[in-house]
């Protein structure tokens, strides 16, 4: 990324967006939008910043518009798959289904609690393999029998790998895995808005890392002392200004917006 700017928003802050949207205006003052990506993590923050920048922008202009792209991290991992990746994509919902097939397990408690294990695996260990993992089990586990249970899980988590491998497939959160060096190759992206990101997993935040390293501008909003700013802003050291700095890591602006104003 070449610039960028953070506002930094109290909880509490009355419409917090609206610095943002006037940001996005100031950038795109022909109306068209469509440089622009809208990343969010859910869909519900999707909708909202959707309907209230239609609200602020019509509060300033009738005008039509080309309205930005809008997509979850989910969304867009699929999108990428499918252009450039090709496996089909399995629900979170069938995963303790599929995991109880493959291991021939009508437990279906066991294989629910097998497919969190599996999602905590890669959200909060992205890039540590199950082998890996299993190494450090067996490290830290001295009570044989939770050790056999321990290591037992993370095998039948690795017979649920390679049948995935055998079928290609993936898995949900399998899929945020495999998206980053595809969004590393093939996307391309001119404007990247982020809003709506509180706490993001290691895994989540390797992705937004991603995404703001292919973006030419990236603009964000966040909650202070949320997990989120401290991430975006990665230690940056407090300035003569209250309002004004530098992110250190990338050329960021940080706004921090006063608490409790209509800004």
């Amino acid at each position: 990324m070449k610039k960028g700017t953070i506002f930094i928003t109290p909880l509490d802050h009355r419409n917090r967006r609206n610095a943002l949207f006037r940001e996005i205006i100031s950038i795109c003052p022909e109306g068209d939008y469509s440089r622009l990506m809208y990343i969010t993590p859910t869909v519900s923050a999707l909708e909202e910043g959707r309907k209230q920048f239609f609200k602020f922008q019509q509060a300033r202009s009738k005008n039509s518009y080309i309205p930005f792209r809008t997509m979850t991290i989910q969304h867009l991992c699929h999108s990428l798959e499918e252009l450039y990746g090709g496996k089909e994509t399995i629900s979170n919902a069938l995963k303790p289904i599929i995991l109880s097939e493959i291991l021939d397990d009508r437990d279906l408690g066991y294989s629910r609690l097998l497919s969190e294990l599996m999602g905590n695996i890669r959200h909060y260990l992205p890039g540590t393999g199950l082998h890996r993992i299993k190494q450090i089990v067996g490290e830290l586990i001295f009570e044989e029998k939770t050790l056999l249970r321990a290591v037992r899980a993370i095998e039948d988590l690795e017979t649920y790998e390679q049948e995935l491998v055998k079928r290609s497939l993936l898995d949900e959160d399998g899929l945020l895995l495999t998206c980053i060096p595809i969004a590393k190759e093939h996307l391309e992206l001119e404007i990247l808005v982020l809003d709506g990101f509180f706490d993001p997993t290691p895994l989540e935040k390797e992705i937004l890392s991603c995404l703001m390293d292919k973006a030419e501008e990236v603009y964000a909003i966040a909650l202070e002392k949320s997990e989120f700013a401290e991430f975006l802003i990665d230690g940056n050291p407090k300035t003569s200004s209250p309002n004004l700095s530098r992110g250190h890591g990338r050329p960021f602006t940080i706004q921090r917006l006063a608490r409790n104003t209509e800004h």
